[in-house]
């Protein structure tokens, strides 16, 4: 794609056997008001009906969407392939089971040119339980930050789009975590000093049940593991961290 063409945003969206929810973050996407994106779906095989329903959809597109079907090594893979074959100016990660906000592409054109052109915008996420609305998730400059100190996420991720450039110059997610990869990925940014935006506007809905909303004990302590061991500076920190993330889990489940 030459520059001149080149899309404001990259919208990706990746997937296995999604075919109950995906259907809802096509037409969220399709419905928006705003032409200026390209839609990349990146599927890991998908065995019941997914690959279908996209090729149902892409002529609904008019030429935007691009996909492809093939085994991944896990979901942080599976974002990369996807921010690999974009070619937007920012990429907003819109998973499977998510849906975008009506005229939400055209707000985030609006803070883009307000905010010149930031690394990172994080905006309102709406989660969602039985399309009942059960809580808003977004952050401020002041309440990231303080999260960031304790080594957590600072950035409602469903809503949050990122400029290539930054994932070209700081790196994209490691594929080795299982569920944490945009903790690891949000501390790097912070770390390399990317300039974050937090617009206070409803841009995606987060359903209930996605990867990162069901009780994976060992999987999360393996990612908790190798989170404090990047991001701390002392085995003493490493432990205290670590001591207290698992004590905290056990309290609140979070």
């Amino acid at each position: 794609m030459q520059n001149q063409d080149r899309p404001l945003l990259s919208i990706v969206t990746v997937c296995y056997n999604s075919a109950k929810t995906i259907e809802r973050t096509f037409k969220s996407i399709l419905d928006q008001q705003y032409f200026n994106y390209e839609y990349i779906v990146v599927d890991g095989g998908s065995k019941d009906g997914t690959v279908e329903l996209i090729k149902n959809y892409e002529p609904l597109f008019n030429g935007r969407m691009k996909w492809k079907s093939e085994p991944d090594k896990g979901i942080y893979d599976a974002f990369n392939k996807g921010i690999d074959r974009s070619c937007g100016k920012y990429v907003w990660i819109v998973n499977s089971d998510d849906y975008l906000q009506p005229n939400a592409i055209h707000e985030l054109e609006k803070i883009i040119t307000k905010k010149n052109n930031p690394d990172i915008i994080s905006g309102v996420v709406r989660f969602v339980r039985n399309n009942e609305v059960i809580k808003r998730w977004s952050y401020s400059a002041e309440s990231s930050e303080r999260e960031f100190r304790k080594k957590r996420l600072g950035v409602a991720h469903p809503a949050t789009i990122v400029k290539k450039s930054a994932y070209d110059r700081w790196g994209k997610y490691d594929p080795d975590f299982y569920i944490a990869g945009d903790l690891d990925w949000f501390l790097t940014m912070k770390q390399n000093g990317a300039v974050i935006v937090f617009p206070q506007i409803e841009l995606t809905n987060w359903s209930d049940g996605g990867i990162s909303t069901k009780k994976q004990h060992k999987r999360l302590y393996h990612d908790w593991k190798r989170i404090y061991k990047k991001h701390t500076k002392s085995q003493v920190e490493y432990i205290s961290f670590l001591i207290y993330r698992v004590i905290t889990y056990i309290k609140n489940g979070v």
